[in-house]
């Protein structure tokens, strides 16, 4: 998955966004504490779901649980938590709650930069 989350990335900085990607953004030190602060202080939590991702353990299943404590605490219509397909798979709980972007599909990039741009919207 790495290759298409660096594109998506790479698609995000070209249109003015300022994504964080750990393989990207982490300065020395201790990496953890950073993901945590990084998130936190994000204005979206984009999750990209595959095959892989949707059943996979360890520090990227914390980082979606923070992200989605982050999003309860918002208001019912505020977009924060994004999920977002990279191939065709089941998408499982609690992801199933969240309107999922194909970005495999030919319309997939904008429909996601019409997610941020509401998103974006609703909060000023």
């Amino acid at each position: 998955d790495k290759i298409k989350v660096m594109n998506l990335y790479n698609k995000l900085m070209s249109r003015g966004f300022l994504p964080w990607m750990d393989v990207k953004s982490i300065v020395a030190g201790r990496w953890e504490p950073q993901i945590r602060r990084a998130i936190e202080r994000s204005d979206y939590f984009i999750f990209c779901l595959s095959r892989h991702s949707v059943f996979k353990e360890g520090m990227m299943r914390k980082e979606v649980r923070q992200a989605l404590e982050l999003q309860e605490g918002l208001l019912d219509d505020s977009v924060f938590f994004i999920p977002v397909g990279l191939e065709d798979c089941e998408i499982v709980e609690p992801f199933s709650e969240f309107q999922s972007i194909d970005l495999f599909r030919r319309d997939g990039f904008a429909k996601l930069l019409q997610a941020l741009a509401y998103s974006r919207d609703s909060r000023e």
